[in-house]
């Protein structure tokens, strides 16, 4: 059996020194909103805080998943395994190994990057210009799994997509790749569907569902940066609930008005994981419609509750 680790690099320690950097930062902010009077620089430092969480998600993932990544052959096929994702490639169904020295470069690219790690989709272009007289180009949608820079990977081409790899010993894989791929038998079907976990998801294509997204969240950042403006001309109470005769029951101080963009917040964030569930798992795209738009709805009412209690 044929088996790589990719090449090593500094990807792994990249990915922690920005999560360690993500951290220190997030505790600055923090030590900011505890110490600091609030402002609309409160808002934007909270802003910065919960901006920071998918990132931390998205990192902590991205190097946990480079630990595991590794080519091999069983089966007749290639599997390409990283993290809770595996590719798997019938060798009868590759039909060219390309060297990335014969590449131009990367272009569309949706993934994950940095110095020593490149997973993601792209487009990649084969051949030098001063080997192209009519102009014409080669390009192939690619799928990369790699630690190395494109010159330093090995294209595996499908007709459904080309893999970007870089295992160790790339020319020797390349090699004893090229000599099973010619003793496999002949396939009987073809390439499964090639696809790089989620950003292949449907949702991220649905204007529909970013949109209602998008409506609620800013509704309820805007009722945030609205309270913290304002905060320091409040007077000492305010009025937090009246009777049916229009008079002020309860008081109390500006703080406690944050309570109502706070519950927006959580029905936006619980919406939006159901929502999530019923689109993605269930397929059931209109329930999940109504639970992102009863979130924006919930917005509008933090918002009529907020300027009631001000007016």
């Amino acid at each position: 059996m044929l088996e790589s680790r990719p090449s090593p690099s500094p990807g792994n320690f990249i990915g922690y020194t920005l999560l360690l950097g993500i951290v220190l930062l997030d505790m600055g902010l923090l030590w900011l909103l505890i110490r600091e009077p609030v402002t609309i620089l409160s808002f934007l430092w909270g802003l910065s805080l919960l901006a920071s969480l998918p990132a931390i998600a998205l990192i902590a993932y991205s190097t946990a998943s480079l630990a595991t990544m590794r080519y091999h052959v069983a089966d007749n096929a290639l599997f390409i395994e990283w993290g809770r994702t595996r590719q798997v490639i019938p060798l009868a169904q590759i039909h060219s190994l390309v060297p990335g020295q014969k590449l131009e470069t990367i272009t569309a690219f949706r993934g994950i990057r940095w110095p020593g790690y490149l997973v993601g989709h792209g487009r990649v272009r084969q051949g030098s210009r001063t080997e192209r007289p009519t102009g014409e180009a080669t390009h192939y949608d690619t799928l990369f799994y790699a630690t190395r820079p494109l010159p330093q990977q090995l294209l595996v081409i499908t007709d459904a997509i080309a893999y970007g790899i870089s295992p160790i010993d790339l020319e020797n894989f390349a090699d004893c790749l090229a000599a099973l791929r010619h003793a496999a038998p002949a396939a009987t079907a073809g390439v499964p569907p090639a696809h790089f976990t989620f950003l292949s998801w449907p949702i991220w294509r649905d204007r529909l569902a970013q949109m209602t997204w998008a409506t609620a969240v800013t509704l309820n950042g805007f009722l945030f940066a609205y309270l913290c403006a304002l905060y320091n001309r409040l007077p000492a109470l305010v009025p937090l609930h009246f009777n049916e005769s229009g008079i002020a029951d309860r008081l109390g101080t500006p703080a406690n008005l944050f309570i109502l963009p706070l519950a927006g917040l959580t029905v936006w964030l619980v919406n939006g994981v159901l929502g999530w569930l019923f689109y993605h798992w269930r397929g059931e795209q209109p329930i999940a419609y109504i639970l992102w738009g009863t979130a924006i709805v919930v917005q509008l009412a933090a918002w009529a509750a907020v300027l009631g209690l001000l007016a």
